[in-house]
């Protein structure tokens, strides 16, 4: 919690464990979720066969992206429009990734490079919108021809995209960065091939 609190604004957060099988990502056993500003939560599947070896680092970072959000919701709240939850999802994970290491999460690697553009086109649609299917674009939706975690992937590109331009700022620092102000540097991801 040290590492973490040492990047963000000071937070008065409440941390909540609950025992929540069906709110576990079935490949770790383990979800967050952060439902309002104030409150983080992580849900536990300890009967989930990968659970174990995802309580040490795993869970680390998912606190670390629990709490950028928290960070997020309080200066500019969290998926008013569609750019806002790509940006906040991107931001979580690159924040996670600062603290903790890696080479990002399973599910910001979920789309081919082939895939990517197209479902960047797709995305550019709804930019600005505040009615587009949350569950479709995050966790999939096969009639859609949407495959799982399309908008946690995007996300990590576009915060990929923007820091490397930046190269000044980190995910921590940009907890407070307008989405628009985000979105005009990486705007060419939208554009065609």
């Amino acid at each position: 919690m040290e590492r973490i609190a040492d990047h963000l604004p000071d937070l008065s957060v409440d941390l909540l464990f609950e025992f929540l099988p069906d709110w576990a990502i079935p490949e770790l056993g383990i979800g967050g979720r952060t439902p309002r500003i104030g409150l983080a939560s992580v849900a536990l599947d300890p009967d989930n066969r990968d659970f174990s070896s995802n309580i040490d680092i795993p869970l680390k970072k998912m606190w670390a992206h629990e709490l950028h959000h928290c960070a997020r919701f309080a200066t500019h709240g969290y998926s008013r429009h569609f750019e806002d939850a790509l940006i906040s999802e991107g931001l979580a994970d690159h924040f996670a990734r600062e603290i903790f290491g890696g080479e990002g999460e399973l599910w910001n690697h979920a789309l081919t490079n082939d895939q990517t553009p197209a479902l960047f086109q797709r995305a550019k649609a709804l930019l600005g919108s505040t009615r587009y299917d949350y569950n479709g674009w995050f966790f999939g939706d096969r009639e859609a021809d949407l495959p799982r975690w399309t908008g946690y992937t995007l996300g990590y590109r576009m915060i990929s995209h923007y820091l490397e331009r930046r190269g000044d700022m980190t995910a921590g620092g940009a907890h407070a960065v307008p989405s628009a102000d985000i979105l005009s540097v990486v705007s060419d991801l939208f554009e065609a091939p």
